[in-house]
């Protein structure tokens, strides 16, 4: 890649460059029903949770769309239905569409509230493995895909829990979002504080040393004239 397109393209197109790599090596391995390096070195293999056997062309598909470019497709739906209810509303101006549908739509289209969002899940998806030990990844999950050895376990390989993790991510995930709600409520707070109108004293106040401003230069106007009249005179 270097070679033939330059460095300026590849530092201008890197993320690009590493999501079609790391479809391709999904596709080329996943998708057409082989072990990635990684289940190798561990000697795992793929299986569908539902039917316990190895998963068919959709789940493995769906798994390598999910793990390659779930974000940005999901970045790109919330982008084609914030344009379709943005036509529904100019089309039928008197009909809406669901408020929900709307309100999500809406607080996913911003981009700080897509990223929080999505680490927040995220976050949700660690935190139930580290209790259950099922469905490391999201897209896995979402695939119904989850691995198994292909060998006994030997002495000292017997699966571990992972709930005091569990227990400390579940911890840092409530101050997490007691600490966003309470931004929040103060970013509300001081934009109703902007918002709001001066108290009656501060009006009166301010009126009434605008009139004082007033008298000062009509008295100053006329000491101008007067002292016109005088030189003329």
């Amino acid at each position: 890649m270097y070679v033939t397109t330059g460095s300026r393209f590849q530092a201008t197109h890197q993320n690009k460059i590493e999501l079609a790599s790391r479809f391709i090596y999904n596709a080329l391995t996943t998708m057409l029903g082989t072990q990635t390096l990684g289940e190798e070195y561990c000697d795992i293999m793929q299986i569908s949770d539902s039917t316990k056997t190895y998963p068919s062309f959709l789940r493995r598909f769906l798994l390598v769309t999910f793990t390659s470019g779930g974000r940005i497709g999901l970045r790109y739906l919330i982008s084609s239905l914030q344009q379709r209810l943005l036509v529904h509303r100019l089309r039928h101006p008197n009909k809406h569409a669901v408020r929900w549908v709307e309100i999500v739509v809406e607080w996913l289209s911003k981009s700080d509230n897509f990223e929080w969002t999505a680490s927040t899940v995220a976050t949700l998806h660690l935190l139930i493995f580290y209790f259950t030990g099922k469905y490391y990844h999201l897209s896995k999950r979402l695939s119904g895909i989850r691995y198994v050895f292909m060998r006994p376990l030997r002495q000292g390989e017997e699966p571990i829990g992972y709930e005091v993790l569990g227990l400390l991510l579940l911890i840092q995930t409530i101050v997490r979002l007691v600490k966003y709600a309470a931004d929040k409520r103060r970013a509300r707070i001081d934009a109703s504080k902007d918002q709001s109108p001066p108290p009656e004293g501060a009006l009166a106040t301010s009126s009434t040393k605008l009139r004082w401003a007033d008298l000062d230069n009509i008295d100053q106007s006329k000491d101008q004239v007067t002292d016109g009249q005088k030189q003329q005179s």
